[in-house]
Order: C-alpha cells, then sequence, then structure tokens
C-alpha cells in the first residue's frame, strides 16, 4: 500500500476536491454538495486507506460546514435544519463506507506486496531469487551496453554443504545459509544485486566492476572463512568456506548465458584446485588467445 505521499495520487485527490468546490458553487444546492465530497474521500480512501478517508472526510465535512454558512442554510426555518440533519447523516454513512472500503484496499495492498515479494525474494536467505537475478542479468547487460561499461557475475557455493546437511540437518542448514546471505549483503554495494541461485550456492551482479569483482569475491570468501556457524550439542560452532567463481562482461562473454556459463566455469575450477577459493574466468579457464588460434 501506499506509506508515502507520492505526486500521481495526491493530484488525483486534490482534482477531486477542487471538482467537488466548483460543482458546489455551480449548483448551489446543499443536496447535491454533499454528494460532490463522497468523490475525494473515496479516492482518499483507495490511497491511504483508513488514515486517508479520515483526513478527507474531515476536510469534507468542513467544507460542507462552510457551504451551509454561504448558502445561509443555518438561519433557515428547522424543517430545513431537519434536512440538514439528513443530510449530514447521509454523509456519516459514506464516510463509514469510505473507512471499510480504505481498510480492505490496505489488506489488499499488503496481500498484494506479500506476493510481489514472495515472487521476487528467497524466503530462506532474504535475497533475491534466481527468476529475478535472470531478469536483472538481462536489464544489466542491456545496461552495460547502452552505457559501455564492465559487468561482473560472482557465483558462490557452499563447499561441501551435502555433509554440513547429513551432520546438523536442513533446519541448520538453512539458518546456515540465512547466515552467509547476511555476510554477503554486507560485503556488496546497495546496486549489487544478490541472490540465491540454486540449493547451496549464490549469485552477484556487480554493474561497472570489472578486476575488483576479484576483490569482493575474496572479501566474502575471507569473512565466511572467518565465521562461526550453530552446529549441534557436540559440535556447537563450525566452520564452513565457500568457492567463487568470476567472469566479467564483456571481457569474458558476448551474452548473458555466456557469462553465467563462464562464472560456473571459473567456479567449477576453484572447487577443482581445493576449494575455499577465488578463481577468475579470464585468469584461470580461458584459453590463451594463442591457443585458440591454433
Amino acid at each position: 500500500m501506499h506509506t508515502e505521499f507520492d505526486l500521481k495520487s495526491m493530484l488525483f485527490i486534490i482534482i477531486a476536491y477542487l471538482s467537488a468546490l466548483f460543482l458546489s458553487d455551480l449548483v448551489r444546492q446543499i443536496n447535491l454538495v454533499w454528494f460532490f465530497y463522497v468523490i475525494p474521500v473515496f479516492i482518499a480512501a483507495f490511497y491511504y486507506g483508513i488514515v486517508g478517508s479520515l483526513v478527507m472526510g474531515i476536510i469534507s465535512f468542513g467544507t460542507l460546514g462552510f457551504w451551509m454558512w454561504y448558502f445561509g442554510i443555518l438561519s433557515r426555518p428547522l424543517n430545513t435544519v431537519n434536512s440538514l440533519y439528513e443530510i449530514s447523516l447521509g454523509v456519516s454513512v459514506f464516510l463509514i463506507a469510505a473507512l471499510v472500503l480504505g481498510y480492505v484496499s490496505r489488506r489488499w495492498r499488503i496481500q498484494e506486496e506479500q506476493l510481489k515479494r514472495f515472487s521476487t525474494f528467497d524466503s530462506t536467505t532474504q535475497l533475491y531469487n534466481y527468476s529475478y537475478f535472470v531478469d536483472r542479468l538481462s536489464e544489466e547487460i542491456d545496461r552495460a551496453d547502452r552505457y559501455d561499461y564492465p559487468l561482473s557475475v560472482i557465483k558462490i557455493d557452499v563447499d561441501r554443504f551435502k555433509d554440513f546437511n547429513d551432520t546438523f540437518g536442513n533446519q541448520k542448514g538453512n539458518a546456515l545459509l540465512g547466515k552467509m546471505a547476511k555476510i554477503i549483503k554486507r560485503c556488496v554495494r546497495n546496486v549489487d544485486v544478490a541472490a540465491r541461485y540454486g540449493a547451496e550456492e549464490f549469485a552477484l551482479l556487480l554493474p561497472n566492476v570489472d578486476s575488483d569483482a576479484q576483490v569482493v569475491a575474496e572479501r566474502i570468501r575471507k569473512q565466511i572463512e572467518n565465521a562461526s556457524f550453530e552446529g549441534d550439542v557436540e559440535q556447537p560452532q563450525v566452520r564452513k568456506t565457500v568457492s567463487c567463481g568470476v567472469a566479467t562482461y564483456p571481457i569474458d562473454a558476448t551474452s548473458d548465458t555466456e557469462l553465467i556459463v563462464n562464472a560456473d566455469e571459473a567456479l567449477s575450477k576453484a572447487k577443482e584446485s581445493g576449494r575455499n577459493k577465488v578463481c577468475v574466468y579470464s585468469m584461470e579457464c580461458r584459453k590463451p588467445e594463442t591457443e585458440q588460434k591454433e
């Protein structure tokens, strides 16, 4: 739901309110005037929930009071005052309806945000999920081409994660992944994209980063190596390591698919050469140009 007063919705409410003012002065019939102000109340309820409907309702009541004074209704005979009572009752009913609409709108927007979050974030690590990562990778490749800057991908795999799960259970394994995700988030910038790529794999998108991607990967590797993770009664604290593979566009790849494949190849090289390592595709995996020509 809207938690800030964005310009578009505020302009919509203001226009509805000003239109009510204009129509009120045009028709000059109090039995119609009160109906005009129901519209901005309902709009405010839709955009800002109960708070919006209450605020706009108070403003509308105040404006109706002004029109009653302006039309001289309060100085008329008693039967007019009775009709005024009926009008006020009608406004109250619509205000209550606006409050209900505000509540329903708020609940609907909360559920919408939750569904959006579930479709974007991984529940275990609170990082972006695989689908979001793939979509962003394509977008960042296009942006890198447009502005002519590099884009690096870091693939991270937890070393011997299956052994940890078999020893301590899936719940402790999820806790380990969650703690590693927090470490990873501390090591990257706000503009970077950190995602859970697979069961025990993470992936990072680093826009406008080339050789420094190795530095970032090494920082993550060291911090995870130095961290301790919850085990069981016999082994309360457990140390774990990760292996990292780095590839950079357009140095190491010409497309988003190739970039991921080459980062995977660098990761495999890190795993094969002893784990707990960072391997860069251009340094560890890519064949020399002379060998490629042969």
